[in-house]
């Protein structure tokens, strides 16, 4: 399954407020500067470029646009 997610500034970027996801690919389709603030830990901001592709295990988060354009990434998740 496919999922796109637009995000501006100073908005959700891959779920609204604290969420979970599933075992997952993410790819970047856009610069972006984002704070991600695990459930039991300390946030932090990372710039990833776009192309990036990250692999992510199951967690919950919350992850904030902190910079100053739209952001695009693209998260897939495996059939079952």
């Amino acid at each position: 399954m496919l999922i796109e997610h637009s995000s501006l500034p100073q908005g959700d970027v891959c779920g609204e407020g604290m969420h979970h996801h599933e075992p997952h690919l993410t790819v970047i389709l856009t610069d972006a500067k984002v704070q991600i603030t695990p459930e039991n830990g300390e946030s932090q901001v990372v710039e990833v470029k776009s192309g990036t592709s990250l692999w992510f295990e199951s967690e919950t988060h919350s992850v904030i646009n902190k910079g100053d354009k739209l952001t695009k990434m693209v998260l897939v998740y495996l059939k079952e």
